[in-house]
């Protein structure tokens, strides 16, 4: 029976650093979107100002000062999510103690997912974090591309 209860928590283990992976990834997916988003708008605004003809009204301009925003705090999250991040790992002396004296241990197992348990709770805190963060950047970027709909249809409605 141990050894199918230390395969669950092995396999939790697995999962729970996949996991952690995988929200990072996609949170760097939406960093280089925000920020090409926020690139290609200051284009834009940049060569409308240099044309009289290409004024803005002033409810886009209202628009596309929010839809920046948007993508830099949108941005702003996905780089609180990859910042390094203090995750409890077992310490080198208790792995050297189980490795030394400990090996032949009765309990040896019972020691190893108790490590290991403790990782896991370290990564679903994190992993939690980490996707509500990414949930609030995506919803800023939906929310960033949005406004710059409002612009654009401003903007052409205004057009003679």
């Amino acid at each position: 029976m141990p050894d199918s209860y230390s395969a669950l928590i092995k396999d939790e283990l697995l999962r729970e650093e996949a996991d952690f992976s995988s929200l990072r990834g996609r949170s760097i997916s939406v960093l280089t979107a925000a920020g090409a988003l926020v690139t290609l708008i200051s284009a834009v605004v940049a060569a409308a100002s240099g044309a009289a003809e290409l004024a803005l009204p002033t409810g886009a301009r209202i628009a596309v000062v929010l839809s920046l925003v948007a993508f830099i705090v949108a941005a702003v999250l996905t780089l609180i999510i990859n910042k390094p991040r203090d995750l409890v790992r077992p310490d080198v002396a208790d792995l050297v103690d189980l490795a030394g004296q400990r090996w032949a241990d009765e309990h040896a197992a019972q020691n190893t997912a108790a490590l290991q348990v403790k990782e896991i709770e370290a990564l679903r805190i994190a992993n939690k974090s980490c996707a509500q963060l990414l949930n609030e950047a995506i919803i800023l970027e939906v929310l960033g591309i949005g406004l710059i709909g409002v612009s654009a249809a401003i903007t052409v409605l205004a057009l003679p």
